[in-house]
């Protein structure tokens, strides 16, 4: 392989999306969804579950230390957030 060709092969991978699963429970009910991202954190997951369930972004901190956050997201009926690596679906960009 090319020098050339290493570096277009580092930057493609490096801008790739993968698909996360965020599981969460809001009010009582489990729940799941799929999320595409560059990458993702204990706090993206926070947030993102708690916008997902109509939490409006007014209402979550904007700094990114995760008990402000689950503090916040716990008072709007968000619990038990995690997430993975989604098994089931392939990076979007690859045929």
């Amino acid at each position: 392989m090319s020098k050339d060709a290493e570096v277009v092969f580092e930057w493609r991978a490096m801008d790739e999306l993968n698909t996360y699963e965020i599981h969460y429970v809001f009010h009582g009910a489990k729940k799941v969804m799929l999320h595409r991202a560059k990458c993702m954190t204990d706090c993206d997951a926070w947030v993102i579950a708690a916008v997902e369930v109509g939490v409006p972004l007014s209402a979550l901190p904007t700094v990114h230390f995760r008990t402000v956050i689950i503090t916040a997201a716990e008072s709007q009926g968000v619990s038990k957030v995690r997430w993975n690596l989604c098994p089931r679906t392939r990076r979007f960009d690859t045929p």
